[in-house]
């Protein structure tokens, strides 16, 4: 297996770089809000980006569905993300989400005390431990934290589940 290199973009996110066997460099930049972009290299030139491609996130399931990492790769997110019982995920908040223009008062409120949202990311803005105040909106990222079931849950109502 080949070497990943990984850069830091300040202000942007984090870039992973790999040389395929016929030479080729490809790449993603990881933006801090989360959108992705696979990069392929000119080969004459192996720090000249050739082209660009934005993904969304079904396009990036597709894509790992096709080279035979979706279930490997959810497996593994999901094991390094649990910590004796503590489990952290990142949650989009749907817009048909019971708690779209709540704050996250009405959240605590809730049945879900095995798990709250230790900061929500708003765009390219991260809002590190929000207060009670603080109202989440259709297409925040939420980051919970709490037991494995209690993530799981507050997560399904986040994205507009049961």
């Amino acid at each position: 297996m080949g070497r990943i290199y990984e850069t830091p973009l300040p202000g942007v996110g984090v870039r992973h770089d790999y040389t395929v066997s016929d030479g080729t460099r490809v790449g993603v930049i990881t933006h801090r809000s989360g959108r992705k972009e696979l990069l392929i290299y000119e080969s004459s030139d192996p720090d000249t980006c050739a082209q660009s491609l934005r993904l969304d996130e079904d396009d990036e399931h597709t894509l790992a569905e096709m080279l035979g990492a979706e279930t490997v790769s959810t497996r593994l997110t999901a094991l390094a993300q649990e910590v004796e019982g503590l489990a952290i995920d990142w949650v989009r908040v749907a817009d048909d989400s019971p708690f779209e223009g709540a704050t996250l008062s009405h959240l605590a409120a809730e049945p879900y005390h095995a798990a709250m949202v230790v900061a929500v990311q708003r765009g390219d803005r991260m809002h590190p431990a929000p207060g009670a105040h603080f109202e989440l909106h259709a297409g925040d990222v939420a980051i919970v934290v709490g037991t494995v079931s209690g993530v799981e849950r507050l997560a399904s109502t986040l994205r507009g589940g049961p």
